[in-house]
């Protein structure tokens, strides 16, 4: 019911959508981004997308109550949206755009499946100056193209949320870094609970 009523007023802006996401997935090799980098981008960006069907509940919730109670404006975009908002190059603060957006995310991740979803993410995102996309910032980023070391696929992940400054920014490179290790440590602990859960 949900995805009729959301394709009857978004039909158009999806097929958009659909047709540049099936672009991007069929001209490049979304294969080179390792599920490692995929379970980093979920932990530091999205930790119940794999529950959610491209909008997060709880999130939008928490954001909310964080606006009425604290005046602080938190993040709820889960890694749909974020994909819809990269792909649609619309990233106005409305209400308006904020609907449609999840309208989207929820057509889109009943399309297609998460796995792909999230590496279609990791390869067109922006990561700050001079870094668009999974090529040119795996380049510049990692010392080693084809061996990244898990913190430099955190680092990354990491500039998502700190994009790389245009200049030498001592304070956004600490954010960056701190992320990093953050990415690294809950990797490490959800491999540990995997391994005692397999035990």
């Amino acid at each position: 019911m949900l995805s009729k009523i959301f394709h009857f007023f978004y039909k158009e802006k999806f097929n958009f959508t659909l047709n540049k996401y099936n672009e991007i997935t069929k001209l490049n090799n979304l294969s080179k981004i390792d599920d490692d980098t995929v379970n980093l981008l979920i932990l530091l960006e999205d930790r119940r997308y794999l529950q959610h069907k491209g909008y997060d509940i709880t999130g939008i919730l928490r954001a909310i109550s964080s606006i009425i109670f604290s005046r602080k404006i938190q993040g709820a975009s889960t890694i749909e949206q974020q994909l819809i908002r990269v792909i649609t190059g619309n990233y106005q603060k409305t209400i308006k755009r904020k609907i449609q957006e999840i309208s989207l995310a929820y057509l889109l991740s009943k399309e297609k499946n998460k796995a792909e979803i999230a590496r279609c993410y990791i390869y067109i995102a922006y990561y700050g100056s001079n870094l668009n996309g999974y090529k040119q910032s795996s380049k510049a980023l990692f010392y080693n193209e084809n061996t990244p070391t898990l913190f430099e696929k955190s680092s990354l992940i990491a500039r998502l949320r700190y994009p790389e400054p245009s200049t030498n920014n001592s304070r956004i490179l600490k954010k960056i870094n701190n992320r990093a290790a953050y990415g690294v440590f809950l990797f490490n602990k959800m491999k540990e609970e995997e391994f005692n859960e397999s035990l």
